[in-house]
């Protein structure tokens, strides 16, 4: 039994070359038969292969249509990418600054504390404090303002909740307490001195770093170029899969109904977008004013 199915098998695949190749199924059948090959035999392995033929054909048209690039496939994949590069570049270029900022700001709390514990009640000594005081607010108030702007510019993709697409995807240590995105691939973007630094300000239980970064901070890891640049790569390709995934439903659905569904469908689609979008720009404005306050 075992060698009829192998004698089955190789006369079907035999089929299947020779019809891939582009050779006529009479000659096909002609060249088996004077081999000695049964009649019914070959019949079989006919049926069989133009069956897994047709099968694979149709699978590599389903393929090609469901990943071939449309315009409308690009839409969430283009709104990701400008998320992404505002993500990226404002973390690059605001948040080292941000790090070295924040480690002046622990420093100088911690002089302030130790100054007013041996200063004298005298004049010169209290003037003296009230300017470190005051440049220690400055500074606060500077550092909190590139705060905002990175909340501002991380927000949308930590709202959207994108990038869990990509679970290896690096988010900020920097602003995940903020922005209530915990994740364990974080990176930071301050350099590894101002790091320690703050997280000496961090363990001290100063006020202001324990409200930026909690308890505790995550274990240094540096963030590099091409890690993200590869996950946003990932992410992107992932987003365009699931606008492939959408079209396919919709096309799918679009075939069964009748041009007056089809419009109400779309309409209502597109009626729903614009709620979605409407609320999305409301809850943004509303995050901006509680950050401004």
């Amino acid at each position: 039994m075992a060698n009829e199915d192998k004698k089955y098998n190789i006369i079907k695949e035999h089929i299947k070359k020779r019809l891939n190749l582009g050779h006529d199924i009479m000659s096909i059948r002609g060249t088996l038969i004077e081999k000695g090959i049964q009649t019914d035999e070959i019949n079989k392995a006919v049926d069989v292969a133009y069956k897994e033929l047709h099968m694979s054909q149709k699978q590599k048209e389903f393929a090609r249509e469901f990943l071939w690039p449309s315009k409308g496939k690009f839409i969430l994949p283009a709104i990701i990418l400008v998320l992404l590069l505002l993500h990226l570049f404002a973390n690059v270029y605001i948040l080292p600054d941000v790090g070295k900022n924040l480690c002046e700001s622990a420093k100088m709390g911690t002089s302030i504390t130790e100054f007013s514990k041996t200063i004298k009640l005298d004049a010169e000594s209290r003037q003296k404090l009230t300017e470190m005081q005051k440049e220690a607010l400055d500074l606060n108030v500077k550092t909190m303002d590139a705060f905002k702007s990175l909340l501002i510019t991380n927000f949308p993709l930590a709202f959207s909740k994108t990038y869990m697409l990509n679970p290896f995807f690096p988010l900020p240590c920097e602003t995940q307490n903020i922005v209530l995105v915990p994740s364990k691939t974080c990176v930071y973007y301050i350099s590894e001195s101002n790091y320690f630094c703050i997280n000496s300000a961090v363990n001290a239980k100063d006020e202001t770093m324990m409200k930026l970064f909690g308890g505790k901070m995550p274990e240094y890891k540096r963030f590099s170029a091409e890690n993200l640049i590869l996950n946003s790569i990932i992410l992107l390709l992932a987003v365009y899969l699931a606008s492939c995934i959408i079209a396919y439903i919709y096309r799918k659905t679009k075939s069964k109904m009748n041009d007056k569904m089809v419009k109400i469908t779309e309409m209502t689609v597109i009626v729903l977008g614009v709620i979605v979008i409407i609320l999305a720009i409301l809850l943004y404005i509303y995050i901006l004013k509680m950050i401004t306050l």
